[in-house]
């Protein structure tokens, strides 16, 4: 289980959610059980463009060498995700979303286990330089 694993599936999973978003609002719409409506569509996408945004700095990050700068890209990807965790809860308690949100809620969990199993990892090998 290597960073640029991790690097990578996240860089899959959120371009693909975000090209799904911005090309396709309706379908994921009624996939979550959303009504969808032109302001609903108009969020979906601007939504989608963070996320495909997201998937090229995920992309980006999988070469990333020095180990004190993959320390603070998964933290803040693992930041990212907690709070994905608390809006997909709110979410999915609200019936904002079906019982689809839990799904949501899982793949953050993982991620965010994913990041910190990482960043503990990267924590044992990282010795910083004190002057």
């Amino acid at each position: 289980m290597s960073n640029s694993n991790f690097w990578t599936f996240a860089a899959l999973l959120a371009a693909g959610y975000g090209l799904a978003f911005v090309f396709a609002p309706a379908v994921v719409g009624s996939i979550y059980g959303v009504d969808y409506a032109p302001p609903v569509k108009m969020a979906f996408q601007y939504f989608g463009t963070a996320l495909i945004g997201f998937g090229i700095f995920c992309w980006v990050a999988k070469d990333v060498l020095e180990l004190a700068v993959q320390r603070n890209l998964l933290l803040a990807h693992g930041v990212s995700d907690v709070f994905g965790i608390a809006v997909s809860l709110i979410a999915t308690f609200e019936h904002t979303v079906n019982a689809l949100g839990w799904f949501n809620v899982g793949l953050y969990a993982a991620l965010a286990a994913w990041c910190t199993y990482l960043y503990q990892q990267t924590s044992l090998r990282y010795a910083p330089v004190r002057p």
